[in-house]
């Protein structure tokens, strides 16, 4: 079975006609349609969602089948997937979250620091969430200033730490040792 990955995630209702809102993961509203059928995760419900507008972030939409706010309800928190090979090659400098989960991060001297974990996105940006060598987890904001390089074909990652984060790391590091 092909990877599924979500394209956005039904939050609530709108109206008495069944209209549900779906946040987006996609980079415009209206890509969350543009690549095929939008799934569960086993891809065994298919949902077809016609957008009609937008409304505090959200996409508005008609889900087949659904006629009222009662049926729409029972949606929430419904995940909405894709089969990732329908998706197209991301742009040089782009890149899927998934792509990214698990890459090796090492700091600019080559010197092993951790692994991606995941990536966020709470609104203000995306944010790697990387899972240091001794098993504590920190966000770095997924921006040119710390992120170094990036090499899919490696599976690493190169990343400048913060000051504060190179500090807690070392002084993590000091206490453990000391602890030892």
């Amino acid at each position: 079975m092909a990877e599924k990955i979500i394209l956005g995630k039904i939050v609530g209702v709108h109206g008495i006609r069944g209209l549900v809102k779906i946040k987006y993961f996609t980079e415009t509203p209206e890509a969350l349609t543009s690549y095929g059928p939008l799934t569960d995760k086993t891809g065994k419900t298919i949902f077809k969602v016609v957008p009609k507008g937008l409304n505090k972030g959200n996409i508005l939409a008609e889900v087949n089948g659904i006629t009222d706010r009662n049926q729409a309800e029972l949606l929430i928190r419904q995940d909405l997937y894709v089969d990732g090979a329908l998706l197209p090659e991301a742009d040089e400098d782009e890149f899927y979250y998934r792509d990214l989960i698990g890459l090796t991060v090492k700091n600019p001297q080559g010197k092993l620091i951790g692994h991606i974990k995941d990536v966020c996105n709470f609104g203000a940006g995306d944010l790697l969430d990387i899972e240091f060598e001794n098993g504590k987890t920190e966000f770095i904001s997924f921006q040119r200033e710390y992120v170094v390089s990036i090499d899919l074909d490696t599976k690493e990652i190169v990343v400048e730490l913060p000051i504060m984060l190179e500090e807690t790391a070392e002084e993590r590091k000091f206490h453990e040792d000391r602890d030892e």
